[in-house]
């Protein structure tokens, strides 16, 4: 939760540290989802489940700030309309951030969801019956079936 109330946001100085503050929280979401995007197209689940300790607490600063910002917002505008409409253009940003986020994270688990759908498709045939038949109706004669081993990227 933010540190700061209402009752010292009527104070100009601390109005004006509360947008600044805000404005860094959001550079520093940007910055996150910028790179967990880009960690996204590149496979890397590794580094991407790094980022969510930092993700996760500039989110939740980040939403604390908005339900001030929004209860604020008559006192804020009075006291700081310069930096509230920097923060205006800030989240604008964060917007179209967050959608470019999430079309890739989309992306990225349909092709995991199909990676997946062949997979086990293949295991399905492969302990499957004969699927042909002989002479007279006879399952043709196949010698059983050996554990096969399956292989996929890791970084998929």
């Amino acid at each position: 939760m933010s540190k700061l109330s209402k009752h010292n946001l009527d104070d100009p100085e601390r109005a004006e540290k509360f947008c600044s503050r805000m404005a860094g929280t959001i550079r520093g979401l940007k910055s996150v989802l910028e790179k967990e995007t880009a960690l996204v197209r590149k496979h890397n689940l590794k580094e991407i489940s790094q980022l969510q300790g930092d993700k996760t607490r500039l989110s939740q600063t980040f939403q604390s700030d908005i339900v001030l910002l929004r209860n604020e917002a008559m006192t804020l505008s009075r006291l700081t309309p310069v930096p509230l409409t920097r923060l205006r253009r800030d989240l604008e940003g964060l917007d179209q951030i967050i959608a470019e986020n999430a079309r890739s994270l989309e992306a990225e688990l349909a092709v995991a969801e199909s990676v997946t759908r062949r997979i086990a498709q293949k295991a399905a045939q492969m302990t499957a019956g004969p699927t042909t038949y002989g002479a007279g109706a006879a399952p043709v004669r196949v010698s059983a079936h050996a554990a096969a081993a399956i292989a996929f990227d890791s970084k998929i």
